[in-house]
């Protein structure tokens, strides 16, 4: 038989087996102690097994103490749970992290300290190179290709000198290619605006999650983008650190970031896939590859010379003697 129960009561039914296990075993050792109650063992048993596994602690209190009754048990209750939430969170993050890794979903810790090295990394050590932009007027045919031919999310508005302009996300440019009445027959064309209540309209009727077909009749034609901009995007330089970006995404709830020159030229973007753990982790290693590498100066052999590697600070130490013996 199915029965909805979610996560909450199987972690309070093998928490409070585990405790009533070890309540008997302790009554089976010490029979003649008047406190050794099965019981309660089950009860610390189910606090600390559900704060291992979801790692809640001053709500679990509450709704334990709840469920017992008592509230002269509020201390070993908070002990156990406490003892058990330290304990989880120096072994393994906890469930529901592990569910949001299963489903995909790009979770970001509250600080990169546990990463050491991150501190020297930048924006453009982590940020996407290969970026799709799409021209403020862009053909339909190309919105088309752009969308058939990536998965991504967001896509960066650029002038024809690759200027940074605005964002505009996947979903919008379905929308945009749902209404052919918008159209343009020629690129200097005034452009037809689609209200607010339109777009919401037509996000309610039209389903949006898998491909849209466009009509080969409409490829020729052209789609003015820029009333359907947010401008108001982040961006930022390459030099950016990586720990304030971490920190814009956390708390502006930001899904992409733009990276521009010092000419504000779109030179590559920043998801949230990019700042997980393992993938500052590689970004991190293949910098310190390159790093290493670009301390070896390298000579170019004659026919009677052999390459020679010699370290920068090897060079640096025996011209500075070189110039200690001149003086």
């Amino acid at each position: 038989v199915s029965i909805a129960s979610g996560f909450v009561v199987p972690m309070i039914c093998i928490g409070a087996t585990y405790g009533r296990i070890i309540g008997l075993i302790m009554l089976y050792i010490h029979p003649e102690t008047e406190y050794n109650n099965p019981g309660l063992y089950a009860l610390l048993g189910a606090s600390a097994f559900f704060a291992g596994v979801s790692r809640l602690s001053i709500s679990l209190t509450i709704i334990m103490i709840e469920l017992s009754g008592d509230v002269l048990l509020a201390f070993p209750i908070m002990v156990s749970i406490m003892i058990a939430k330290n304990i989880a969170d120096s072994l393994i993050h906890s469930l529901y992290h592990s569910l949001l890794a299963l489903k995909g979903v790009p979770y970001l810790e509250s600080d990169t300290d546990s990463i050491k090295g991150v501190d020297e990394l930048r924006a453009s050590d982590v940020m996407s190179h290969k970026v799709k932009t799409l021209q403020v007027v862009e053909s339909v045919k190309t919105v088309d290709k752009i969308l058939a031919s990536c998965d991504h999310d967001g896509f960066p508005v650029v002038t024809k000198d690759n200027v940074f302009v605005g964002l505009l996300l996947r979903k919008e440019l379905k929308l945009l290619l749902s209404s052919p009445n918008i159209f343009l027959d020629n690129i200097d064309d005034k452009p037809k605006v689609l209200t607010w209540k339109e777009m919401k309209d037509l996000n309610e009727r039209r389903d949006l999650k898998g491909p849209i077909s466009v009509s080969e009749e409409y490829k020729n034609k052209f789609l003015n983008l820029i009333p359907y901009l947010n401008t108001g995007a982040y961006s930022l330089p390459t030099h950016f650190f990586l720990k304030d970006v971490f920190c814009l995404f956390r708390t502006m709830a930001l899904t992409h970031l733009v990276v521009v020159n010092e000419k504000n030229k779109v030179v590559g973007i920043i998801t949230r896939k990019d700042l997980l753990g393992q993938n500052l982790i590689h970004k991190k290693e293949s910098k310190k590859k390159k790093r290493s590498s670009t301390d070896l100066i390298t000579y170019q052999p004659t026919k009677t010379d052999n390459i020679t590697l010699i370290p920068k600070q090897v060079q640096n130490n025996s011209q500075k003697e070189s110039r200690m013996k001149q003086y």
